[in-house]
């Protein structure tokens, strides 16, 4: 058997590529945002439009807390 029989990739992408706003809006829910977007997408801002209007993350803060160990368990950072 094929790892990648078992992979759910190919669905996961078609997903993103189907219904863009809402595979991006589900995925942001898991962010630690400073205030959350009001709008997933907005097309009319700028030449490739805008993602997560409104919206107010720290990065750094993000990233650190998000960093894992290779155990999978959340690294702790002093």
């Amino acid at each position: 058997m094929n790892i990648q029989d078992n992979s759910r990739y190919h669905e996961v992408h078609a997903r993103s590529l189907a219904d863009p706003e809402g595979f991006w809006g589900e995925a942001a829910r898991e962010i630690d945002w400073i205030e959350p977007a009001n709008k997933v997408f907005d097309p009319a801002m700028g030449l490739y439009g805008r993602w997560f209007v409104g919206a107010v993350v720290n990065t750094c803060y993000t990233t650190r807390s998000t960093a894992m160990s290779p155990m999978g368990a959340p690294a702790r950072w002093r």
